[in-house]
């Protein structure tokens, strides 16, 4: 009888596992790439759309209230202009509350109810927000 050579059968098995395995990392190192590339460009996106809240906040919170000439306060002013037919005035009371706005018109200006206000916040917020993403590069 002859018998076989333990030796070069167990080397094959160990060379045939470390084969199987290193085809098992190739596969997840590509997943893990193709994912990377998708997770990289949603969080590049996330981190767009938080820079623009975060200045469409600054713009809304204190340069609509000063009297800024900053050519994205005079388009976000005139925008609301246009979509609600009425002139607007931002500004904060001496007291130091919420920003107030006032309804404008050559002869007078008119303080809004709760519901306009909110309704106005609203607009201007969106309004804030398209102008800035806009204008992001």
């Amino acid at each position: 009888m002859s018998e076989r050579n333990p030796v070069p059968q167990n080397a094959l098995r160990i060379y045939d596992k470390q084969m199987n395995t290193g085809r098992r990392l190739n596969r997840l190192r590509k997943y893990l790439r193709k994912r990377s590339q998708k997770d990289n460009g949603f969080l590049s996106e996330h981190k767009r759309k938080q820079m623009v809240e975060k200045i469409s906040a600054e713009i809304v919170e204190n340069l609509l209230t000063s009297k800024s000439d900053n050519e994205m306060v005079r388009e976000i002013k005139k925008r609301m202009e246009e979509k609600l037919e009425t002139g607007l005035i931002f500004f904060y009371p001496p007291n130091g509350e919420e920003m107030q706005i006032l309804k404008s018109d050559p002869k007078d200006h008119q303080e809004m109810t709760e519901k306009e206000r909110e309704e106005i916040m609203r607009t201007l917020w969106e309004t804030t927000i398209q102008i800035v993403d806009q204008t992001m590069l």
